[in-house]
This record gives C-alpha cells, sequence and structure tokens, in this order.
C-alpha cells in the first residue's frame, strides 16, 4: 500500500477528498475521514479500516513544531502534498518561517512532492510545483459552479464541476498533479474529476428552506478560504449575508485580518457577526472601509444568528456561514 501525505495551512481536507475520488476510479483507495489529521486519527482509520488497499492518503495537521515530524514517523509517506502556507495556526507558530519549517518536513521526508503555489519555495528534491509544472487556468466562477482548463505537465483538461469558489479549481489541479505521479493519465484524470462530490461544510450549497440557497463554509478557518468564501457569495442574485465570528488562531495580525475580513463584507445585504471575542475587528474593519451600520448586527450566538436573519430571508436570497469556532472562543 503506497502511503501519501497532505498537509499545508489550508485545504488539506478537500485535497485528500478529491485525489481520493480521481484516484479510485483506477485505484483501491483508503483516506483519513473527515478531518481526522493526527496520530490518534490515523490510527483509529487503520483500526478501523484495515489497509487493504493500493494507495492511502494521509491528512497530516500541524498546530506546533514537530508535529509532522511525528506524523511522517508514524505513516512513511512516499509522496507528499503540501497545499500551501498562510498564517494559519500563527498563534502557536509564531512566524510564517516556522510554519514553512514545520510543513516542508514533509517534502524532506517523502520521494515525491507536490507544491502549492504559496509553498513553491519549500526545499523538495523532486517536486511538481503549482504554476510551473500543473495550473488551473482561464478559471470562470459562477452560483451554478466552477469552470477552468487544468494543465498538467503537456497536457490541457477542460474541467466544469460543481464545485463553488476559486479554490475549487487550486484543489482539483493539487489533486490531479498529485494522480499524474501515481501514473494516471490525462484521461484516466479528466474521467476521475467526475467522481469529485462537495465536501461537507467547506463552501458547500445546500438548499435552504423556502428556496434560500445555504453556502456553508463553517469549518473554513483560514484567510485564504476566507477570501474566496467572501467572493462567492457575491456571485448568488438575491439579497446576500454573511453570518460569521472572525477568524482566529492568528496571531500577532489576527486583528489585522479580521479588519481585512470585515473591509470585505461591504456592498452585502447583511453581515451577522457572533459571539464577543473577535467580531469588534470586523467589525471596525467593516465600518472604516465604508460599510452601512445600519446592515450590521452583533449577536451572542449562532442560534441567536438564525433567529436574526430568518426574518430577513425570502426566496433566491443567500447566506453564507463563515467559520464556526472551537468552543473554547465561546
Amino acid at each position: 500500500c503506497l502511503k501519501i501525505g497532505i498537509t499545508g495551512s489550508f485545504a488539506k481536507t478537500s485535497v485528500k477528498h478529491f485525489a481520493a475520488a480521481i484516484a479510485g476510479s483506477k485505484y483501491r483507495v483508503a483516506a483519513t475521514p473527515a478531518s481526522y489529521n493526527t496520530p490518534m486519527g490515523v490510527a483509529r482509520t487503520v483500526f478501523e479500516q484495515g489497509l487493504d488497499c493500493d494507495l492511502f492518503f494521509v491528512e497530516m495537521g500541524a498546530r506546533r513544531r514537530g508535529d509532522i515530524q511525528e506524523l511522517c514517523d508514524m505513516v512513511s509517506p512516499e509522496i507528499g502534498v503540501i497545499t500551501g502556507i498562510c498564517p494559519q495556526h500563527l498563534e502557536t507558530f509564531l512566524t510564517i518561517e516556522n510554519i514553512k519549517a514545520e510543513k516542508g518536513v514533509l517534502a524532506q521526508r517523502t520521494k515525491q512532492c507536490v507544491l502549492g503555489a504559496s509553498a513553491a519555495d519549500l526545499p523538495a528534491s523532486d517536486a511538481l510545483v503549482y504554476g510551473r509544472d500543473f495550473s488551473a487556468e482561464n478559471i470562470v466562477l459562477s452560483a451554478e459552479g466552477t469552470q477552468f482548463t487544468l494543465r498538467v505537465k503537456q497536457d490541457e483538461i477542460p474541467v466544469r464541476t460543481q464545485l463553488l469558489g476559486r479554490h475549487a479549481a487550486e484543489d482539483i489541479a493539487l489533486a490531479a498533479a498529485l494522480c499524474s505521479l501515481l501514473l494516471m493519465t490525462a484521461e484516466e484524470i479528466s474521467e476521475g474529476i467526475k467522481n469529485i462530490l462537495p465536501v461537507p461544510h467547506r463552501l458547500e450549497r445546500i438548499q435552504g428552506k423556502g428556496g434560500v440557497v445555504v453556502l456553508d463554509d463553517s469549518y473554513n478557518s483560514n484567510v485564504e478560504g476566507a477570501r474566496d468564501a467572501v467572493e462567492t457569495v457575491r456571485l448568488f442574485s438575491g439579497k446576500k449575508y454573511v453570518v460569521t465570528p472572525g477568524l482566529v488562531e492568528l496571531g500577532a495580525i489576527e486583528q489585522e485580518e479580521n479588519e481585512k475580513l470585515g473591509a470585505s463584507l461591504v456592498g452585502l445585504d447583511g453581515v451577522i457577526l457572533v459571539g464577543e471575542t473577535q467580531v469588534l475587528p470586523v467589525r471596525n474593519g467593516y465600518l472604516a472601509a465604508g460599510g452601512d451600520e445600519s446592515r450590521l448586527k452583533i449577536v451572542p450566538s449562532p442560534s441567536a444568528a438564525a433567529e436574526a436573519i430568518a426574518a430577513e430571508l425570502s426566496a433566491g436570497d443567500c447566506v453564507l456561514f463563515l467559520n464556526d469556532l472551537p468552543d473554547i472562543y465561546n
């Protein structure tokens, strides 16, 4: 069983699911479920599923130095994917350089590696790099899905997917590049992409009551994903709302990034901020960028947010639920 490690500051779960879906059209695959990305999660997966497979996709999370090393010691991956680097978990890593060093352990411990654009400068002996060796090009976003040209080495593959958001195209490209290392042809990758389904809670489109469209991005907790999610909600017709508690685990830049998030929400029909800990920087950023204060509400809990927004929505409207804070913040 060939073992593949997947890490990065964002998109680990999505790339894992997409790669398993593509490769599953040719190989027997197993993968850590949901967001299992710790030694306990890996052990539980092996105990419950076994490893009667050709490929085992292992999501690898890291909150502190040494976490990737521990997972590599446990799994012994032969191929790695580093989706990208952003300030997520800066609270515990303190610097971007520390995050890069930790994620880069996977590139050093594997024979071959796939590197996202923001991880392109990590040292790796044999790597496919986003923008150089593969990419998602001519991306067209809509409320119905995403179209783009997938380039993997010399091959170009037209892709149309129900997945929403710019990051969907980039994540599929990462998964496809990985599958090319697994000796899948362009035709096999193209067919495998048809098996990709939305990952729960990652900008997942849900048809709500009364014809309201719900974008469930409640597991999003990074600045890259938040940017793409807000871009996506603007694609919809009808009134557009965002419900968010803000972003966390960003250390010294947390206030600044939440102010930027607030500024990005200007022009939407409604902004509902949930909780107490992170919402003031979001509010301040929104108002400083010219946001309409009458369109902004602060509520104490998710249930209060649902109640506040229910009266505002009608058929054809869209509401984005962006991030769901861990209990420690509530």
